[in-house]
């Protein structure tokens, strides 16, 4: 499967194993939904996952390990949500983005060099 599109339902979570044996997802559509918090090592197996969306969700926060495994994304949209805090380290491992949606959320302060491995950021 290289496109895996749950956008608009009413998930709260996303199950640990959701992702075993999807190894060639390209593409992940998990917008406008619940979800709140996502389990460290969630997306490890999906290193070629070049797009995640998770717009309209209810992320307050997000911490470094989310991005563990997710070495060939592109783009990743967090828009819409209530993001009000993110770790220094939240994007380290992401040094193929491209796109980075951040908009509508409730951030007031960013840390320092939160960017600075986004080298290609558009």
């Amino acid at each position: 499967m290289e496109v895996l599109n749950l956008e608009g339902n009413s998930l709260g979570t996303l199950p640990d194993d959701i992702f075993d044996g999807l190894t060639s997802l390209e593409r992940l559509d998990a917008g406008e939904n619940l979800l709140s918090v996502l389990s460290e090592g969630l997306f490890d197996q999906l290193g070629t996952l070049g797009s995640m969306d998770l717009h309209g969700n209810a992320f307050a926060m997000l911490s470094d390990e989310v991005s563990s495994g997710l070495v060939s994304l592109k783009r990743l949209d967090l828009s819409r949500n209530t993001l009000r805090l993110l770790s220094g380290e939240v994007f380290n491992e992401l040094a193929s983005l491209e796109i980075l949606g951040l908009r509508e959320n409730s951030l007031s302060v960013l840390p320092a060099g939160i960017f600075k491995g986004l080298t290609i950021l558009r």
